[in-house]
């Protein structure tokens, strides 16, 4: 584990992870769920319907675990990200 993520310590189990790996016109994501079970990955554009799709995602991940906080992990790809983090 490096020295970054020591900094926050584990990840608690009352909340789900979303992965993301950035690309330049279309993400992936995967949702861990508090169990440790992975929803499928899934693809959405690098654009606001395709960020739309992705919270909408997340929601209904956070009502079936029933869990109220998600953490999100985005890849550092150069400036393609920018966009979903705004």
């Amino acid at each position: 584990m490096s020295i970054k993520a020591n900094r926050y310590g584990p990840i608690k189990s009352d909340i789900i992870v979303v992965g993301i790996d950035v690309a330049k016109q279309r993400h992936f994501a995967a949702i861990r769920m508090p169990g440790g079970d992975i929803v499928r990955p899934f693809g959405f554009q690098n654009n606001r319907q395709g960020f739309e799709q992705l919270i909408k995602s997340v929601e209904s991940a956070l009502v079936e675990g029933d869990v109220g906080e998600a953490r999100f992990a985005l890849e550092a790809t150069c400036h393609y990200g920018h966009a979903l983090q705004y």
